[in-house]
């Protein structure tokens, strides 16, 4: 899912390369500075950042890549260890820690995301709330006065919504809103706004339209 600022912030490609520059980088000067200062830490900024504002594969791409960088280091390491292997049993334990912070902010991410359409949406319809809509239609007309542009602004209701809950219940009566709703979004343009405005009030915005085309 993406996040609520997506198609506002950073190109995926950017980040992603941006990220990996920055994990080489890192390297480097984790393999400089070599067992006596761990800088494991730093590598959690990179894949922070490609997960928060790409995706999960992002963040497991740049952890798998954080831990071969890491393997240079961990072969030269002249720190002494009871046991062999201990070296590569901490090697795996890192990767696996950047693993699950990865695991953990693609969770964030998403609940961030949900949260803030669930602020903007009808839960029945899917259609836009009022909130939502205000905001949107503030945007375009203030865009259609700066461009001099058209824009179209509709409104309906059900005729005789209340007998439907009379006779089939509130939840005949929000089928019908759904079904409103999805007819209304599938007949119109992708940059045309569906939004729920009352109970069983509706209120389209019809970008670049004037009445005739409207009609």
């Amino acid at each position: 899912m993406d996040a609520p600022w997506a198609g506002t912030g950073p190109r995926p490609l950017l980040v992603v390369v941006g990220a990996t520059g920055m994990v080489l980088l890192i390297g480097v000067v984790d393999y400089l500075t070599g067992s006596e200062a761990s800088i494991a830490l730093f590598y959690l900024v990179p894949i922070a950042f490609a997960t928060w504002f790409v995706g999960r594969r992002a963040g497991l791409f740049l952890s798998g890549l954080a831990g071969v960088v890491r393997l240079p280091e961990i072969w030269l390491t002249t720190h002494p260890f009871s046991r062999s292997f201990t070296a590569y049993w901490n090697a795996v334990v890192e990767l696996g820690f950047f693993v699950v912070v990865t695991c953990i902010l693609q969770m964030l991410r998403s609940t961030a995301a949900r949260e803030a359409t669930m602020a903007r949406t009808d839960p029945l319809t899917g259609a836009l709330n009022r909130r939502a809509f205000i905001e949107v239609a503030t945007r375009e007309v203030a865009r259609s006065e700066r461009y001099k542009r058209s824009l179209s602004l509709a409104y309906m209701d059900i005729d005789d919504f209340k007998k439907v809950n009379d006779v089939g219940g509130h939840e005949e009566g929000d089928r019908l809103l759904a079904e409103v709703a999805e007819t209304l979004k599938r007949n119109l343009r992708s940059v045309d706004v569906v939004a729920r405005y009352g109970g069983d009030e509706f209120v389209l915005l019809l970008p670049e339209t004037d009445d005739a085309a409207a009609d």
